[in-house]
């Protein structure tokens, strides 16, 4: 509940050296609920879009060949430069 208001004391698990119950702390939270109801609208709550699984998987796969091009271009580099360094001690 980031950026809620209400009493201090009602975020916490204990005030004052007093635990609060587990009863007490839903009744906090439904009260901090309560008085952001009108900021933590459902509607504005769904703003977050999540990939569909098969764009995902799909996206994962191009990374991954992409990768797997890259580290080949990189180990082919890395034989060529040791055999141009080799080749004037034969």
């Amino acid at each position: 509940m980031i950026g809620s208001t209400g009493p201090r004391h009602h975020f916490q698990q204990q005030h004052k050296g007093k635990s609060f119950s587990i009863p007490e702390l839903e009744a906090n939270l439904m009260e901090i609920i309560h008085l952001n109801k009108d900021k933590y609208d459902a509607k504005q709550e769904s703003k977050i879009q999540y990939p569909e699984k098969g764009e995902l998987a799909s996206e994962m796969t191009g990374l991954n060949k992409s990768l797997g091009q890259n580290m080949e271009e990189n180990r082919q580099n890395v034989i060529i430069a040791q055999q141009k360094e080799m080749l004037p001690n034969l």
